[in-house]
């Protein structure tokens, strides 16, 4: 049976999930604390911003309504009337509106200023975490290979091992096999058979294992040796060990 890579290699990755799972909730909960903790200082900065105005707003209507009170009296002292009251009075409303535009004026490039320092920050926060959780997925990818490697190894060496088990008894069952027809064939031949006649019951059966190479597995370093083999077999399994298929690290 062919050992299959990739389901070694999602097996591996599968069993390092506990571990690395922490690792990245850790990060998770990071990132949504200093997210967290942008929100608020966003959330402070417009509630003084908005303070700020509406305290100057008041201000404004305060100054205006003074204004408009001592107004007579101001006038009168000067001797002033008719056309300059309404002038004061224009000149008291137009302060007033332009006080109120700078103050909303002031509160808006305020805010702008704010939420571009917000979205600056948030988008470094994502990034950074971004990159801590890719790092992370890729020392578990790291970490899930060679584990897999050395399990695809021993699945590659138990499985060359079934085989010559396999071959062994193969062999013994047509060794006896032949035993039994060579002694069939000299007792027909001590009974006056002939010994031109060729035994009916000899049979040949191709080896199945004549292509296997036990050698490339057990080689110099006795698991996966570099032994070459010149066997069709041979060569096929030292294909399939020195380029396994890599579909699970596209994790």
């Amino acid at each position: 049976m062919a050992v299959d890579w990739n389901a070694i290699y999602e097996q591996k990755w599968n069993e390092l999930a506990g571990g690395y799972g922490d690792q990245e909730k850790y990060i998770n909960d990071a990132q949504t604390k200093e997210q967290g903790a942008l929100d608020t200082q966003r959330a402070e900065g417009i509630k003084n911003l908005t303070n700020t105005r509406d305290q100057n707003l008041q201000q404004a209507y305060i100054t205006r309504r003074q204004a408009e009170r001592d107004m007579p009296g101001l006038l009168a002292a000067q001797g002033l009337k008719g056309g300059a009251t309404e002038t004061a009075v224009s000149s008291i409303l137009r302060n007033y509106q332009n006080t109120r535009n700078a103050a909303n004026n002031r509160f808006s490039q305020d805010q702008s200023a704010l939420d571009t320092t917000y979205a600056t920050n948030k988008a470094e926060l994502g990034s950074k975490y971004a990159n801590m959780l890719a790092e992370l997925q890729q020392t578990r990818r790291n970490e899930a290979y060679q584990q897999a490697q050395f399990a695809y190894q021993a699945a590659q060496a138990e499985e060359a091992a079934r085989l010559e088990r396999e071959r062994f008894e193969w062999e013994k069952q047509q060794a006896e096999e032949a035993a039994r027809q060579a002694a069939a064939a000299s007792r027909s031949s001590g009974g006056g058979g002939g010994g031109s006649e060729k035994s009916s019951g000899s049979t040949t059966k191709k080896n199945p294992y004549a292509d296997y190479d036990p050698n490339y597995w057990r080689g110099p370093t006795g698991v996966n040796g570099s032994r070459s083999s010149s066997s069709k077999a041979g060569k096929n399994m030292a294909a399939g060990m020195a380029t396994p298929g890599l579909g699970w690290l596209g994790r």
